[in-house]
């Protein structure tokens, strides 16, 4: 019961953000695709989820464990 609250509170959240699934998805690969030029991720871990704050604000939380680095020389991730 309390998985279907989630489920529910998670696609109302969807649809008052105006995210369709095909536009979550879209993001999902956008944001991998731009942490992947920067550091060695694991695609299979990542994670992105949308929740209510305090104050009724979305927040957006996004997860990756991270294998390695590619850093430059200057100590800047390229």
């Amino acid at each position: 019961r309390q998985r279907q609250m989630c489920i529910r509170d998670r696609v109302l959240q969807d649809d008052r953000m105006g995210l369709t699934a095909e536009k979550k998805e879209a993001l999902r690969k956008d944001i991998l695709e731009a942490i992947r030029k920067h550091l060695d991720i694991d695609a299979d871990g990542f994670n992105m989820e949308f929740v209510s704050s305090a104050f009724d604000q979305n927040e957006m939380h996004v997860s990756a464990p991270v294998q390695g680095g590619r850093v430059a020389a200057e100590g800047v991730p390229k």
